[in-house]
Formats: structure tokens, sequence, C-alpha cells
């Protein structure tokens, strides 16, 4: 059974729609669980009907109004189905897509991870996400997820893939709260997934629109998809402007070497591109973390440095020469 969590703020009136769009699918081996806290975006009449009429929708009531790290996590305490997939109020599912998610799980011989596409409506069309390269380059066999260290590239969403519950379980997944809150926890899903698995559906379609004023409804529909964007600015983000700050490391030798060049954005690029390279090696040579120091590329290169040098003082006003340690004693 696959247990869908909605969090069921309702700011732009989408969220009928979306329990529709997973109720009226020929797939029938499904629960909804919609988690309500006491905002007033949340249409608790709307969602207790849904759950009057149709015995695979239940009702999760939260106290007081929080965030949607802990909506998304009291929805996963109360699924019962072997594998979690978390909406939001403007997300629906379309066609046959929970039939095929089904069919692709027993194909795959229920993987811990099941990766598919989605799209956005953005007037009016549907445009790709950023990962449909990566999911089209895959193929049907299941595969771990330090074999194909590219897909951690991509933008990490909770909406674009299923879980196995009982990884969720036995890793003690869960959702901080907070924006970039899906990042870590996509993550931490991946890394612990002895097999992945793609299905090449676009199975989930966006419908983020232009929301006035802040709170929790704008939270939920677009502040974090926003402040994402199309490339990964979470987690890796945040380590990657901290490496380029920690004095005397090799990560903040690469990021000054770069940022006179091309400048401070593509050097932090570079940077996350150097940390996903490690953590690919850490895991599929299962080593630790070398660190190679701040006068790495001194040492690998030592004329060349000396050659900077000079030209450096050479500039100031001043002529040098050079004589070697060795010889000079």
């Amino acid at each position: 059974m696959i247990s869908v969590i909605v969090a069921a703020h309702d700011l732009q009136g989408q969220l009928e729609v979306c329990l529709n769009s997973i109720l009226n699918q020929s797939f029938r081996d499904v629960e909804v669980v919609a988690v309500l806290d006491q905002s007033a975006e949340c249409p608790a009449e709307l969602v207790d009907d849904y759950a009057r009429r149709d015995g695979r929708v239940s009702v999760v009531r939260l106290t007081g109004v929080v965030g949607i790290g802990r909506i998304r996590n009291a929805g996963a305490e109360r699924a019962a189905g072997d594998y979690l997939l978390f909406l939001d109020s403007d997300h629906i599912i379309g066609g046959e897509t929970l039939q095929a998610m089904g069919d692709q799980l027993q194909s795959a011989d229920e993987p811990d991870v099941l990766l598919f596409g989605h799209t956005r409506l953005h007037r009016g069309r549907a445009w790709p996400g950023a990962a449909v390269g990566l999911l089209a380059r895959q193929g049907r066999e299941p595969f771990a997820s330090i074999d194909q260290p590219e897909l951690f590239g991509a933008p990490a969403y909770s909406w674009d893939r299923l879980v196995r519950r009982d990884l969720w379980i036995r890793q003690e997944l869960a959702f901080p709260d907070g924006l970039h809150e899906e990042v870590t926890v996509v993550h931490r899903a991946m890394l612990a997934a002895d097999r992945v698995a793609v299905l090449k559906w676009n199975c989930v379609q966006s419908r983020v629109r232009g929301v006035a004023g802040g709170g929790i409804g704008r939270t939920l529909n677009t502040a974090v998809r926003e402040a994402q964007g199309p490339s990964l600015k979470g987690a890796l983000g945040m380590a990657a402007f901290g490496a380029a700050r920690t004095k005397g490391s090799f990560l903040q030798a690469r990021y000054k070497r770069l940022t006179a060049r091309r400048g401070p954005i593509k050097a932090l690029v570079a940077v996350e591109h150097s940390i996903i390279i490690a953590v690919w090696h850490m895991l599929s040579d299962n080593v630790p973390y070398h660190e190679l120091g701040g006068d790495y590329f001194t040492r690998r290169d030592p004329e060349r440095a000396a050659r900077r040098a000079v030209s450096r003082l050479n500039d100031l006003g001043y002529r040098v020469t050079l004589d070697p340690m060795e010889a000079a004693g």
C-alpha cells in the first residue's frame, strides 16, 4: 500500500483537486493521511467530509500552528502503507500514476526508494522538473545510490519519490522545521537506500501560484521551492559556504583560487562539486574524509606558486632573486 501524506493547508483553494486526483484513480491500494493544524488555512470540514465518504482517508489533528516539518512527520507516524509519498495541497497526481508506481515497485522487487519525474504548471504550460535529464539516463534495473552520485545534484524534493516506510523508521528519518526542510531528509534516505529504482513518468504536477502575504501557508506552497530554485541550495549550498570560510582547509583554498577568475558564485558551485565527489569516494571506498590542507595547491606545484609570488612582488615595484634554501645554507 502507498501512503500519501497531504499537508492540508489550503491557502490557494486547491486541496479538493489534490485529494480528488489521488482518490479517483483506478489504483485502490492507497491511503491518504491528511494532516491539519489549527491554522485558519486548514479546511477541517472539507477534510472531514472526505474522511466520512472514503475509508481510505484518515485525519491527523495537531495542536497550534506548526511548521511543515512537524506536519509531515505526524503524517508519517500515522501512515500504515509500505511506501510514503509527501504532497502539498498544490500538487496533483495525474492519470494512472499510482498504478504505474505500483507496477514499477513490483517490477523492481520493492526498492527502498522510487524516483519519478514532475512538472510545474506556470501560465498554462507544464514545465518539466530539473531532474528530467538525470532520470532519463537511468535504466529500469535498481541501483545503489552511491553508484549514481550525480543524482545528489538534483533538487531535493520529498514529492518526487516514494520512500519505503521501514527504511524511514529504521533510519529514524524526520523533517526539521524551516526552509529547505526536505533536503537533509531526502539525502539521508538516498544514502541509506540499498536499492533505488526509477519510473520515467512525470507523476506529480506542482501548481504553485503567486501568494500575497506570508505565514505557514506560503511556506508550505511556495517559499521552500522558490528558495531552492533549479539547483540544490540546501544542505549542499550551506556546506559549501561554510567550507569556503574554514581557515586552512582545501575547500577554502579552492574557493579563493577560483574566485578571482570566475567570481564567488561559480567558485561556490565548484566547491559544491568537490564536496559531492568527496562524499562519493568516502561511500564507495568506505574511507574517512582526508583533508588535503590549505596549502595543497602550493605543494602540488611549488614552482608555479613561486612564480606567482615573484610576479606579485614585481607588480609592487620590487626586483626579487630567489635562492633555494638548500643552496643558501
